[in-house]
């Protein structure tokens, strides 16, 4: 007869090594900023191999995504937002006055939580999609050093991918 392995014991692990990924995600964007939290700096800073960043959480987007959700609602559990303790109580709401204040009180809660991550989450891509559209770079691309217009958007399209898009994970 095979022996048989706590399942417990192993989700209660990958559960664990999953909030170790995004404890270190979420230092590394708080500090750097979406740039310098890459992949490989989230593995070592977590004690984990970067396949398992990928394996446990996934790609840089959605180990934003993760730790955005996470600082959103204050922790990983499963459990929707309409089940939630602020929630409940709103719908439990017999006064509008009632509803409007717990309504206020969880997006106060919300932003407190996620609200140190939402410029890094912003303003990141904005920057550089304001620096790879800016006037000035197709005039120096195409004016004076003779690219195509074809040329010059496909290398924007490249290079906007590279850096807003998360990587593709190691084989």
């Amino acid at each position: 007869m095979a022996r048989r392995y706590s399942s417990e014991v192993r989700a209660e692990q990958r559960r664990a090594t999953r909030q170790r990924v995004l404890d270190a995600a979420r230092a590394l964007l708080l500090s750097r900023g979406y740039g310098g939290a890459t992949i490989d700096a989230i593995a070592r800073r977590a004690g984990v191999s970067v396949q398992t960043v990928y394996n446990t959480v996934g790609g840089k987007a959605a180990v934003l995504k993760a730790v955005y959700d996470t600082m959103l609602v204050g922790d990983d559990e499963p459990v929707p937002v309409m089940q939630r303790p602020t929630v409940l109580a709103m719908r439990a709401a017999t006064e509008p006055g009632r509803f409007l204040a717990l309504y206020a009180r969880m997006g106060r809660e919300m932003y407190a939580r996620a609200g140190p991550l939402l410029p890094i989450m912003l303003a990141e891509a904005a920057d550089i999609l304001w620096t790879l559209t800016a006037p000035e770079l197709p005039l120096r691309l195409i004016h004076r050093r003779g690219w195509s217009l074809d040329r010059y958007e496909a290398w924007s399209a490249g290079i906007m991918a590279h850096a807003l898009l998360p990587a593709s994970p190691p084989a």
